[in-house]
């Protein structure tokens, strides 16, 4: 699924929604691995906008 390639918001929040919903949880993980990796993934968004917002200024894309 490519996100980027819907303009509509209404559609890009529905496929995510579709999306979201074929997430398998695992019972033998424990739930502080799975909170921790969504903290990771925060930071990892955080950073990479950061930078794309550097690159942006200097007329360049980090998408492409």
């Amino acid at each position: 699924m490519k996100m980027a390639d819907e303009r509509d918001p209404a559609e890009r929040v529905r496929k995510l929604v579709q999306y979201a919903g074929q997430v398998e949880v695992d019972n033998s993980i424990a739930p502080k691995k799975y909170f921790r990796s969504g903290v990771e993934m925060e930071r990892m968004v955080s950073i990479n906008s950061s930078v794309q917002v550097v690159l942006s200024k200097r007329g360049r894309n980090l998408c492409g």
